[in-house]
């Protein structure tokens, strides 16, 4: 609704379509980062429901140190058991998450940026 408001009033899709992305991305960090931990999987259903589980989403859940969040996501999306891919991504190897990212069909071109942003989310844990 926000986005279209947004494009009726300005008229200019190529600034007010980014702008709309990135205020919807920022709504759905907050919710993720006010979401119990046992809650998380419902929310990553609702939000793959919607059409909005994006690798944008997953990399932003990822720098903001929402492992909780990414594991969940993960899990939703290759359908493996949560215990791997909790174990894959607390202490897995570049290897190792660059394979659990394309089993969730991660475009390659956006692993390097996550497998980092997972990586500093765990260095920040400790």
């Amino acid at each position: 609704a926000a986005r279209d408001r947004l494009l009726q009033t300005y008229r200019i899709p190529e600034l007010t379509g980014p702008i709309a992305a990135e205020a919807e991305e920022a709504a759905l960090l907050g919710l993720i980062r006010e979401t119990p931990q046992a809650r998380l999987p419902a929310l990553v259903q609702g939000i793959k429901r919607e059409k909005k589980l994006t690798d944008a989403l997953l990399l932003g859940a990822a720098r903001e140190n929402q492992l909780a969040f990414v594991e969940a996501a993960l899990t939703f999306q290759t359908a493996m058991r949560a215990e791997r891919v909790r174990s894959v991504v607390r202490h897995g190897g570049v290897t190792a998450l660059t394979q659990l990212f394309r089993q969730a069909r991660v475009p390659a071109s956006k692993c390097d940026a996550l497998w980092e942003a997972v990586l500093s989310a765990r260095n920040k844990k400790h």
